[in-house]
């Protein structure tokens, strides 16, 4: 589901109702990973969060760019969570 929800959202930016599926989905995926004690997944879905906020508060959704996962994993806080748990 999560896989096929990004890829529609590269289509259309501005599909809030998959906008919103995507973040249910962090949103779980960081609890769950959380309470397991798996601080690297917890901080990257958080940054999922923030995206998908992002997305949902711009007309225009956010660029191609903002969904590169690359470009995420380079997030400044995901770089301290890394020293965290290094």
């Amino acid at each position: 589901t999560l896989n096929l929800s990004l890829v529609k959202i590269e289509q259309d930016p501005r599909d809030v109702e998959t906008i919103n599926d995507i973040f249910r989905v962090a949103h779980t995926l960081k609890g769950m990973s959380a309470t397991m004690g798996f601080g690297r997944m917890a901080s990257l879905t958080h940054e999922m969060e923030n995206v998908m906020e992002g997305m949902k508060s711009r007309a225009d959704g956010l660029g191609h760019d903002a969904l590169d996962a690359p470009e995420v994993a380079r997030h400044p806080e995901l770089e301290r969570g890394r020293r965290r748990h290094a």
